[in-house]
C-alpha cells in the first residue's frame, strides 16, 4: 500500500499510506460501536449532546480511543493478521511493524493528552487513562491476556469506559444497572465471536483463544448461551427492541454454516446497525 501510494504521489507517498493505515487501525467497521457507547450515556438527559464539548468527546471516542485500542492490537498480532483475510480493511490494518508502532504511539499520547481536554478534570482523566490504556495493555502486552482463554474475555471490557467518558464529559448521572449488564454480555459476546471468526488463523500461528480452547462447535454453543442470556436480561429490564435485536444475532450465528464469511460479515454489520434499536428504546424511556 505504502509503495503504490509512494510510486503515484512521490515524496507525499508515505504520509498517504500512514494515514490510510492510521484510519485503518483505528477500525473505521467498529465506529458504529463507539457511537453507541456514548450515545447512549445521554439517555439521562438528551439534550446534553447539542453542546460543542459533547461532539468533541464523541469525536475523542471514535478516533483517539479507537486508535489506543486497536493499535495495541494490530501491534501485538502482527505476525497473525499478515495471515487473516478480515485485516486490510474496515475491520483492520495489515502494515509494518513500524508503522504500528507509531499507530500505538499516537493513540496512546493523543488519549494521554486530550482526554482532560475534552472532560476538563485532569485527575479524572488520568484515573480514566490508567484504566483504559492498562487494560489494553494486559490484553495485548504484559500478561498478554489475548493469549490467555477465557481470561482473554475479561480486558476487553475496558472498552465500555466510553460510557462513563461520556457521562464525564456531557455531566449527567450514570445509567441503570440493567441496561449496562446487556452492554457488558453484548462485549463478551461479540469478542468470542470474532475469535470464532479468526478461529483458522489464529490456531495456524498456535495462539491460544477462548474459542480454540472450547473448539469451533463449542464456541458456537456458548456464543448461543450469550445471547440467551441477553434476551433474559431485556426481559427482565424490559427492553423488548433488545430482545428482538437478539434474536436476529441468534439467526445469524444458526445461519453462519450456510454463508460465506464475507455475507456473515455483511449479517453482522447489520446486526452492529440494529443494535440502535434497544439504544434508541431506551432513551424514549429513560
Amino acid at each position: 500500500m505504502g509503495r503504490s501510494y509512494a510510486d503515484a504521489f512521490g515524496i507525499i507517498g508515505y504520509p498517504l499510506a500512514f494515514l490510510v493505515t492510521l484510519i485503518q487501525v483505528s477500525r473505521p467497521g467498529f465506529y458504529h460501536v463507539s457511537v453507541a457507547l456514548y450515545l447512549i450515556a445521554a439517555a439521562p438527559q438528551l439534550y446534553a449532546l447539542l453542546s460543542m464539548k459533547a461532539i468533541a468527546g464523541l469525536l475523542f471516542a471514535i478516533f483517539p480511543v479507537n486508535l489506543m485500542v486497536y493499535g495495541m492490537n494490530d501491534y501485538a498480532d502482527v505476525d497473525i493478521d499478515k495471515k487473516n483475510p478480515r485485516k486490510g480493511g474496515l475491520h483492520g490494518a495489515q502494515a509494518s511493524e513500524s508503522d504500528l508502532l507509531l499507530c500505538v504511539i499516537l493513540g496512546v499520547g493523543s488519549c494521554i493528552a486530550l482526554a482532560p481536554v475534552v472532560t476538563g478534570d485532569l485527575l479524572w482523566s488520568l484515573g480514566w487513562n490508567v484504566f483504559a490504556i492498562g487494560s489494553n495493555w494486559f490484553y495485548n502486552f504484559g500478561p498478554r491476556l489475548s493469549r490467555v482463554p477465557f481470561l482473554d474475555m475479561i480486558p476487553p471490557l475496558g472498552y465500555l469506559l466510553i460510557t462513563p467518558l461520556a457521562s464525564k464529559v456531557m455531566d449527567i448521572r450514570p445509567l441503570p444497572f440493567f441496561f449496562m449488564l446487556f452492554v457488558v454480555v453484548i462485549c463478551i459476546r461479540t469478542q468470542l465471536w470474532f475469535q470464532r471468526m479468526d478461529y483458522e488463523a489464529d490456531k495456524e500461528v498456535g495462539k491460544r483463544t477462548t474459542a480454540i480452547t472450547l473448539g469451533c462447535d463449542n464456541a458456537r454453543l456458548a456464543i448461543f448461551g450469550l445471547m440467551a442470556l441477553e434476551i433474559l436480561i431485556c426481559y427482565l429490564g424490559g427492553l423488548i427492541s433488545g430482545q428482538v435485536w437478539c434474536i436476529y444475532c441468534c439467526g445469524v450465528l444458526a445461519a453462519e454454516p450456510y454463508l460465506s464469511k464475507e455475507r456473515t460479515c455483511v449479517a453482522m454489520l447489520v446486526g452492529g446497525v440494529g443494535i440502535s434499536l434497544p439504544i434508541l428504546h431506551f432513551l424514549a424511556h429513560a
